[in-house]
């Protein structure tokens, strides 16, 4: 078994070079704007997930949560629930390997957003992978996001390795993560076009 397989971003407790992309995240959190389907774009190993996963832990773990240095306690009750899967607040759908989505797995999640949280908190679904999905499979997912919901947000990881269908694409906010390792003058050019995309949110995406 190759470290690629075995290597778990969930266990990542450092987030680095990924400050500007985080504080965007959190602007949107903090005005009441964020969208209820986030599409985050960027090369595979690019750090996407763990982004993911570090923003959604400060949320649901704000009191253990490192915010200045941007690290997981890995003594906290969220981060070692999400280990063993028994974080129900946050779905994660890795769509790879041996868990490649299936159109019944879709149909399942439908099943399972229309109960509600245990803590009646906000849920969230990270779906990686999201372009590898079957045309069957991206519809139904169309479908679920589609619907009306208080408490479900979607982050859809796209590791542009295929299209996205355009229905879906199109009901997305969209973060474009560029290579974090760029020269300084590369990253201060980037970050103004990173940020006006995060400021276009759609009135029908806010949070209500």
């Amino acid at each position: 078994m190759s470290k690629a397989d075995t290597f778990n971003p969930l266990e990542t407790t450092e987030l680095l070079c990924m400050n500007g992309y985080f504080e965007d995240l959190l602007k949107l959190h903090n005005s009441e704007k964020f969208p209820k389907v986030m599409l985050i774009s960027g090369e595979k190993g690019s750090g996407k997930f763990t982004l993911v996963n570090h923003f959604l832990n400060y949320i649901f773990s704000k009191d253990t949560y490192n915010l200045k240095e941007k690290v997981i306690d890995e003594e906290s009750k969220v981060y070692k629930d999400q280990l063993n899967g028994v974080f129900h607040n946050i779905l994660h759908i890795r769509n790879e390997g041996a868990e490649k989505t299936k159109i019944d797995d879709i149909r399942n999640l439908k099943t399972a957003l229309s109960q509600s949280s245990i803590n009646g908190n906000f849920r969230f679904v990270v779906l990686d992978n999201v372009e590898q999905l079957s045309i069957n499979s991206s519809n139904a997912l169309l479908k679920i996001i589609e619907e009306p919901s208080e408490k479900n947000y979607f982050i859809l990881i796209d590791n542009q390795e295929k299209n996205i269908i355009q229905t879906i694409a199109s009901k997305c906010l969209k973060i474009k993560i560029f290579d974090p390792f760029l020269p300084s003058p590369g990253r201060a050019q980037l970050s103004s076009a990173r940020l006006s995309s995060a400021q276009l949110v759609p009135a029908s995406a806010q949070l209500s």
